[in-house]
């Protein structure tokens, strides 16, 4: 037991000191984040089983804001959009799935658009009813 709290001890240790001591260059992360460029990407995709979209674009100073989802030969359908950026990942999630509700969870936002009380699929985007 003595010789496992002596290896932990010196790994933590060692590991206090690697980026002092041992020469750990921080510039390539200061580099890496001023090279940093914007760009944008995206597709559409439609055939016989449904929809899917994804698009992503990264602004100047970083930040990560994009979307992506899907709506299959049903009418059902979730839609993801996010940002991620200095203050971490966050999220928000619509979708019309049969059992959803509407909730909070680990800093997610879902919106749901499913009703229990109608048990239809909603989609709001072309206002029809499956």
């Amino acid at each position: 037991m003595l010789s496992v709290k002596v290896f932990l001890f010196a790994f933590l240790l060692t590991a206090a000191y690697a980026d002092e001591d041992f020469g750990y260059d921080h510039s390539y992360e200061e580099d890496s984040k001023e090279q940093e460029k914007p760009y944008h990407f995206g597709y559409e995709i439609e055939d016989a089983n449904g929809k899917q979209h994804r698009h992503e674009h990264k602004d100047p100073d970083g930040t990560i804001r994009g979307s992506y989802g899907f709506v299959d030969d049903h009418g059902v359908h979730r839609e993801v959009h996010y940002v991620a950026d200095d203050f971490g990942f966050r999220a928000q999630v619509v979708t019309n799935e049969k059992g959803t509700e509407s909730q909070h969870p680990a800093d997610v936002h879902l919106h749901s658009l499913y009703s229990p009380h109608k048990d239809v699929y909603v989609n709001e985007q072309e206002g029809h009813r499956y």
